[in-house]
């Protein structure tokens, strides 16, 4: 290999990574989830508890921590949503304004 190939195989590899760097495949918080049945089994298990208004705190102390979370600001409005389940199974979003429970919904 020349040192001109070399260089392209490197420089490739790093755009890959950058391309690519960013996706998750595990629920830490950056990225979906794509295994946790446990978090979709236990939202549904709840999903009657879970009341228009409660706080951000109020869901996350009966479902536990979510699998993913999300801040939208947009023209002076600003939302927050967490979500729980994978992509193999259900998948459940709460989404809140001013900390208070405002759309719940199952895909």
């Amino acid at each position: 290999m020349s040192t001109g190939q070399a260089v392209g195989v490197v420089i490739g590899g790093v755009l890959l990574l950058g391309a690519f760097g960013g996706c998750s495949l595990s629920g830490n918080g950056n990225g979906p989830d794509l295994g946790n049945e446990s978090s979709s089994d236990n939202v549904a298990a709840h999903w009657n508890e879970i009341t228009y208004g409660m706080t951000k705190g109020d869901v996350e102390a009966i479902l536990g921590n979510p699998d993913d979370s999300q801040h939208m600001e947009s023209n002076g409005y600003a939302s927050d949503c967490i979500y729980y389940g994978s992509l193999m199974s259900s998948s459940y979003q709460f989404c809140f304004e001013n900390d208070r429970l405002d759309s719940k919904n199952q895909y």
